[in-house]
């Protein structure tokens, strides 16, 4: 009596352990699919973001050369075209040496 009731004890805790193992292995496949989607969509959601940044760039330089603004070469702010201190710093621009740095 005693020896089957060992035997069932053994056949419950080996049924037990088989069913944990199965349930661990599929969580851990959940906690990767999740990984997987997050660094995907982060990866996606970061090349858009880099391209937008990119074209926010582009459209401020065009606006800053449109509008004809000039660069402290100290400071890097830039300034209204008939600025002849910086607004930020306060040194003197010069303008001709500005412009060609610009280019």
């Amino acid at each position: 009596m005693a020896d089957r009731v060992l035997e069932e004890r053994e056949l419950e805790i080996e049924r037990l352990t088989k069913q944990l193992d199965y349930m661990e292995q599929e969580l851990l496949e959940k906690y990767c699919d999740v990984g997987k989607f997050v660094l995907e969509k982060v990866e996606r959601e970061n090349r858009e973001i880099d391209q937008l940044t990119d074209q926010v760039i582009k459209v401020k330089k065009e606006l800053i050369k449109v509008k004809g603004e000039i660069r402290c070469p100290y400071c890097y702010q830039y300034n209204e075209p008939e600025s002849i201190y910086c607004n930020r710093c306060g040194k003197k621009l010069e303008k001709k040496k500005l412009e060609e740095e610009d280019d």
